[in-house]
Parts: structure tokens; C-alpha cells; sequence
């Protein structure tokens, strides 16, 4: 994150729109590199997981229902989607907003005992806290279910 991150429209829909974080530097988005990892790839649970995901844009929006809430500090806007042991890390804006960062296979009690899951979690909460500032210093603002402003965050935003 030291270099900065943009965020990356990835699908909207009629009830909502997801984002993801994508690094400075770097080809693909933190969601990209979840759905193209094998062990993601090739997990029993990831058709259902890009399903609901899409459902929730098209037809639900991200009702808290649909997520494990309060993944990492409650003043973060964290949640998981989870399909079985597959977690997907991910920024709640509202049933409107959905910022994707990056998951994997829970393989321990919790997530923060696995030093990989640990750090996205960590990842997706720094993220989803520059965009929250920037909304509250309304450099970034809600246009219908879009967010429009400043989506590139570099230098001292960090």
C-alpha cells in the first residue's frame, strides 16, 4: 500500500456496484488475483461465491445478511463473504457500495492467526478507511450507486 492504490470498477448493477482495491504498479486488482489464484480457482465453493456476488449487484444489493460482519475493528467497515472455509475480504459501503480486496482458504480459528488472511484483512480495513475520509471531506461522494471523485490514492493519503 506504501505506493498507492486506485480503485477499480469491477461490475455495477441495477441494486449495487462493486469496486477493488488495485495496487500501484501492479496488472491485475486485489479481486483479479483472488479469482485467478488456483487453490481460489479451484475451490468447491468459488462458483457460488462469483454468483452471489453478482446477484447481490443485480437484484439484492450487500445486505448485512449476506456477510460475516465486523472482520477486523468494529469502526472498520470490513466483512467476509464466505462460501464454506472460502473467505473474500471485503470494504461495505452501505447495500449500495462493495470495495473487493483480496481472500483465501480459513484453515484457522481466526483469521488474524494466519499471517496471509491477517494481511488482507489489514489491507481491505486501510483501504476502506482512506475512502471513508475522502467521503467525509467529500472528495469522494455517492452518485446513485457509484462513487465519484478522487478513486486514486497516492503519496500522503497513505
Amino acid at each position: 500500500m506504501k505506493n498507492g492504490f486506485t480503485l477499480k470498477l469491477i461490475h455495477s448493477g441495477h441494486k449495487g456496484t462493486i469496486y477493488s482495491i488495485q495496487m500501484a504498479g501492479e496488472k491485475l486488482s486485489e479481486f483479479e488475483k483472488f479469482k485467478t489464484n488456483p487453490v481460489i480457482h479451484e475451490h468447491k465453493s468459488t462458483d457460488e461465491l462469483l454468483v452471489i456476488l453478482k446477484e447481490m449487484a443485480n437484484k439484492h444489493g450487500f445486505q448485512k445478511r449476506f456477510f460475516k460482519m465486523n472482520e477486523s475493528k468494529l469502526t472498520d467497515a470490513v466483512v467476509a463473504l464466505s462460501r464454506k472455509n472460502l473467505r473474500l475480504y471485503c470494504g461495505r459501503f452501505g447495500n449500495i457500495l462493495l470495495i473487493l480486496g483480496n481472500g483465501g482458504i480459513k484453515k484457522t480459528q481466526t483469521y488474524n492467526q494466519d499471517a496471509l488472511l491477517n494481511a488482507y484483512v489489514k489491507e481491505i480495513a486501510f483501504a476502506s478507511n482512506r475512502v471513508e475520509q475522502r467521503i467525509k471531506d467529500k472528495e469522494i461522494k455517492y452518485s446513485g450507486n457509484l462513487f465519484k471523485g478522487n478513486l486514486e490514492f497516492t503519496g500522503e493519503d497513505l
